[in-house]
């Protein structure tokens, strides 16, 4: 509820900002295969080996199609065209090249379709997060998990860019934390339904203690992460 309001006050004051379709890279991550090559946010690769790009969909399926392997990019940069050559990283046999999707001002019209906007472009948000969740859970994608400190440092990398900027993050963080707060994980909502499934399905309660014993664990378990994320991820990049 919180990601669609503040999806809905951010097209009311034309400051929502949607993915951009077409092949335009918008974040560069520092130390990767693209900010090696010489690309900037904001450049719009207009083909890779010949081969025309229309939308970012044709862009990331040819980085994924050369792991380890050169590509030569034909790019629109400040109104000058220039030629570049990326080496995609090979990360478990697909291309990786660290950069990020580009973004745009979404326009609704009135409140009325603000409202309907902030729905679809929430629940394509949501589904887009599932969608990746999927691909770390079958082994496609690694996984690039933040802790706390990693966290504020984006959103304040995002408060630099200005207020829009930060209040997308904060819509984007809230669909995040919604989802993963719905996860069958103990200690989590999600974790609770399962409890409360399973006493649908028998007609009994569960046993309290038990209860409280697995979200204990699960609640332990989760904090260890946390830390670890923490201490091994986002202490370890801004030590680099």
């Amino acid at each position: 509820m919180i990601a669609r309001l503040l999806a809905a006050a951010l097209l009311l004051a034309g400051a929502f900002r949607e993915p951009d379709p077409s092949p335009t890279i918008g974040d560069v991550a520092a130390g990767g295969a693209a900010a090696a090559a010489g690309l900037r946010p904001g450049d719009r690769v207009l083909s890779v080996d010949g081969a025309p790009m229309a939308t970012w969909v044709d862009l990331v399926g040819q980085v994924v199609q050369h792991p380890g392997r050169p590509m030569d990019l034909s790019i629109a940069r400040g109104g000058e065209t220039l030629g570049l050559r990326a080496v995609p990283r090979d990360e478990g046999g697909r291309g990786r090249l660290g950069i990020a999707q580009g973004t745009r001002l979404a326009a609704a019209s009135g409140p009325g379709g603000a409202v309907a906007l902030a729905l679809s472009a929430t629940h394509e948000r949501a589904a887009e997060v599932l969608a990746g969740l999927a691909q770390v859970v079958t082994g496609r994608q690694r996984a690039e998990l933040r802790g706390p400190l990693g966290i504020a440092q984006e959103m304040a990398r995002s408060a630099r860019t200005g207020a829009a900027e930060f209040l997308s993050m904060v819509w984007v963080i809230s669909i995040v934390l919604a989802l993963f707060n719905l996860l069958p994980i103990p200690a989590l909502d999600g974790g609770r339904l399962v409890f409360l499934a399973i006493e649908i399905a028998t007609g009994r309660r569960v046993n309290q203690r038990v209860e409280n014993i697995v979200h204990l664990v699960g609640f332990v378990a989760l904090f260890g992460l946390i830390l670890a994320v923490t201490v091994f991820g986002d202490l370890a990049r801004l030590l680099r």
